[in-house]
């Protein structure tokens, strides 16, 4: 990632970190529009493709949180986790309207954005 692109994403980054260990999901999304807003203007695709991935992730932590992760109508691709890529059976993983994450990738995605520094 070049230098300007990474400290564009460590702007609405650290936003964003900030918005999921308060559990503000409002504000994360926020921060993740603003900073897609601002990669767009600059015509840094780089940025917006991490930034759509934080989207996504945002989708399964408050998926997590709510309890709306199934572990049944898991559909064509259930076979291997959105976040680590690893094959599992359809019992093993949980699925989001982004896809399928196992149990380790969540407790990690979990802890990672609900511990601080």
């Amino acid at each position: 990632m070049k230098d300007e692109s990474r400290k564009l994403f460590l702007k609405y980054g650290e936003k964003y970190q900030k918005a999921i260990k308060e559990e503000n999901y409002i504000e994360a999304f926020v921060a993740i529009l603003a900073g897609i807003r601002e990669a767009d203007e600059k015509n840094d695709r780089e940025v917006i493709k991490v930034m759509i991935g934080l989207v996504k992730t945002l989708n399964l932590l408050i998926s997590a949180k709510y309890g709306v992760l199934h572990r049944n109508h898991l559909g064509a691709y259930a076979h291997k986790c959105f976040l680590c890529a690893n094959n599992y059976k359809k019992e093993e993983l949980f699925s989001g309207s982004e896809g399928a994450i196992c149990k380790n990738c969540a407790i990690l995605a979990h802890k990672t954005f609900s511990l601080s520094p």
